[in-house]
C-alpha cells in the first residue's frame, strides 16, 4: 500500500520505516490486549499507519475517536521517535455505569449501542498510550461537528488526518469538508472502517475533490493533491 502512495524512489525509505513499526512495542503492547477490549485497530492496520506517519514526518496530525486509543498510541510513538509533531485528538467518550448501563460523555447526546467503542470510565479515555508519549498529545472531549470548528482555526496547518468517530455517512462527510480546506498539498485524509455501514462516503468525497480513494484493509486513504 505505501509504495502506491510515494515515488519508487522513497523505496529505501518506506522499507525503514515498516521495519521500524513491525517492531514497536506499543503495537506490541496492544496486540497483548486486543481480546480484553472492542474498538482497537487490527495489527496490520497499526503498522501501515505508524509506518505512513513515520515516512510523512507531520507536524501536525487530528483525530477524530480515540476510545482506548489504539490508533493514538501508535501515531505518538511514531511522533515521539520523529523528533516532532502533535497530535490532536477529538474523543465523545461513553463508558458504561455501575448499574450497567451506557452513558455518553455530553448529556442528551443521542447513540446506538453498535456504533460507540465504550471505556470503563471518563478518565481511561487513551489509556492505551504510555504516559511517556502524552507531551505531544492534546485531547479535547466533545462531539468532533462542534469541536473540529472551534480546533482547526488555531492550527497552522494539517498534514494527516484519521477519521475513526461516527461512521455514518452523513458525519464522516461533515468531518472530512471541515478539514479538506485545512490539509496541506500531500497530506492524507483516513477513515477506519469505512464499510462498515455500507456506504460510499469516502469514495464520494474523493470523486468531488477530484482525489482518487485507496483501500487497505478497511482503512480508506485519499490524498490531497495540488488541483484537488
Amino acid at each position: 500500500m505505501l509504495q502506491n502512495l510515494f515515488n519508487r524512489s522513497a523505496s529505501s525509505d518506506i522499507q525503514l520505516a515498516i521495519r521500524k513499526t513491525v517492531d514497536s512495542t506499543v503495537i506490541a503492547g496492544i496486540m497483548a490486549k486486543q481480546g480484553e477490549i472492542n474498538g482497537v485497530f487490527s495489527k496490520w492496520k497499526l503498522i501501515c499507519l505508524g509506518s505512513l506517519i513515520r515516512l510523512m514526518k507531520p507536524e501536525v496530525v487530528v483525530e477524530t475517536g480515540v476510545a482506548h486509543g489504539s490508533s493514538s498510541a501508535v501515531i505518538l510513538e511514531a511522533l515521539y521517535e520523529n523528533g516532532r509533531g502533535t497530535l490532536y485528538s477529538i474523543d465523545l467518550p461513553v463508558f458504561k455505569g455501575q448499574d450497567g448501563k451506557l452513558k455518553p460523555w455530553l448529556r442528551g447526546y443521542s447513540f446506538k449501542a453498535e456504533d460507540v467503542s465504550t471505556v470503563r470510565d471518563l478518565d481511561q479515555v487513551g489509556w492505551l498510550v504510555p504516559s511517556d508519549l502524552r507531551d505531544q498529545w492534546k485531547l479535547v472531549l466533545g462531539d468532533s461537528l462542534t469541536e473540529l470548528p472551534k480546533l482547526l482555526p488555531t492550527l497552522p496547518e494539517v498534514n494527516l488526518f484519521l477519521h475513526d468517530s461516527l461512521h455514518h455517512y452523513e458525519h464522516m462527510t461533515q468531518e472530512f469538508e471541515l478539514i479538506w480546506p485545512c490539509l496541506t498539498n500531500g497530506g492524507f485524509l483516513l477513515a477506519d472502517d469505512i464499510f462498515l455501514k455500507r456506504h460510499l462516503a469516502v469514495p464520494d468525497f474523493a470523486n468531488r475533490h477530484g482525489g482518487q480513494a485507496k483501500n487497505y484493509l478497511q482503512l480508506g486513504m485519499v490524498r490531497k493533491l495540488e488541483n484537488t
